[in-house]
């Protein structure tokens, strides 16, 4: 009697691990730090330039979701272990719940269940976002940590930066294909490909997209199966915590781009697909207008703050400066910055380029850190409530 017990108790443990999921083709989209501020003054620049409308649009569903952590205001870790594991904890930890204990994140169960696991981000792959969907750790600013629990995971496909965190013995023990491009065919294998040290350039630096490329690469390797597949706008938060717009506006409109690479899928597969396009928090507490805007008034910007800054690192005086950048009248502020070797973007320059232009054009920002703000939840095969918690975001995608 007491071997059924344990028989019966067992198969109930089993059962209630079991997931099923919904969809066979899952699209996770995340503008790090988008608000919904974010997105009109995004699609006002569009329509400047005569252009069509953002493709998020496109998708048929808007929610809104909620972004709190047990801190109030989130952090990205705190966020992605919200929306991955369904559970609130404290900022820093991923997949760490409130009493310091490990739990799983719905890419474990998605791999029990046949899934390819891909991820595509403009940050380090090792950076908080990414490392929701196979790290476990109190730290988020464990990187090595987290790049060593990456190659000892079951991810399919990581795409970014962060050639800075890994051991170059440790990749070539690991089962990871690793390479530096996107030039080769993609393999059956585990593939990890760090293409920056750290960060990928903005944007409006590089004058390439890197996630829509990214995104082709994985629906070539996953062609064959069932996946689940995340990409990160990550550096619109960058952009946005140094109140640099019109980076950020770039960094969108590459996120919204690669949207477009998703919706010809769905409409290839329509019953099967789920898109998701939203975000962990809002950055910047981002205000359109005081009353006026002038979008013009941010045109004769060429680089981002992160440029500039090099830039001001690289060079030896003010004129060999506005060789490179074409940034005049700000000859004290460029010798200030030197002086204090700050490369920031709170440098002297950078501040008053920044903050002098975003005036003049009517924009303003509340803070350099993140804001409790409720974030857009767009979708495209899935009708959510409207307002959804995000530790919800994936329940909806489950048969149990």
């Amino acid at each position: 009697m007491i071997i059924i017990k344990k028989n019966i108790i067992l198969l109930f443990i089993i059962l209630i691990n079991i997931f099923t999921f919904s969809y066979k083709y899952i699209f996770f989209f995340i503008g790090d730090g988008m608000g919904f501020n974010h997105i009109s003054i995004s699609q006002t620049y569009l329509e400047k330039n005569n252009e069509t409308n953002l493709n998020l649009y496109k998708l048929e569903n808007l929610s809104t979701l909620k972004t709190n952590s047990l801190n109030t205001v989130t952090d990205s870790a705190a966020a992605i272990t919200a929306m991955m594991s369904f559970e609130k904890t404290y900022n820093e930890q991923i997949n760490i719940d409130k009493e310091g204990k490990k739990i799983s994140p719905i890419t474990y169960h998605l791999k029990d269940s046949g899934y390819k696991i891909g991820i595509i981000t403009k940050s380090s792959i090792t950076d908080a976002t990414p490392a929701g969907l196979y790290a476990r750790t109190s730290n988020r600013k464990n990187h090595k940590e987290i790049a060593d629990q990456l190659l000892k995971s079951n991810i399919d496909l990581a795409i970014g930066g962060g050639t800075a965190f890994f051991d170059n013995d440790k990749i070539k023990n690991s089962n990871f294909r690793y390479n530096n491009s996107l030039k080769q065919i993609p393999s059956e294998e585990q593939e990890l490909i760090l293409t920056n040290y750290s960060n990928v350039p903005f944007a409006i630096d590089s004058k390439t997209n890197y996630l829509k490329p990214g995104l082709e690469y994985a629906l070539k390797k996953f062609s064959n199966d069932n996946f689940f597949i995340l990409i990160e706008g990550a550096r619109i938060d960058h952009a946005s915590h140094a109140h640099d717009i019109k980076t950020m506006i770039y960094e969108m409109l590459e996120l919204d781009s690669t949207l477009e690479t998703a919706l010809n899928f769905y409409n290839k597969h329509k019953n099967e697909t789920l898109i998701i396009f939203t975000s962990d928090h809002e950055t910047g507490g981002l205000s359109l207008g005081d009353g006026f805007l002038s979008i013009s008034k941010i045109e004769d910007q060429k680089f981002s703050y992160e440029k500039i800054a090099n830039t001001i690192k690289n060079t030896n005086n003010y004129d060999d400066f506005i060789k490179e950048v074409n940034i005049k009248g700000l000859e004290k502020e460029y010798n200030e910055t030197k002086n204090s070797k700050d490369y920031t973007y709170n440098s002297p320059l950078i501040r008053k380029y920044l903050d002098t232009m975003q005036k003049k054009a009517g924009f303003s920002w509340s803070t350099y850190g993140h804001t409790m703000s409720n974030v857009p939840l767009f979708s495209e095969g899935l009708k959510y409530p409207n307002l959804v918690d995000n530790t919800k975001i994936f329940t909806f995608i489950l048969n149990k």
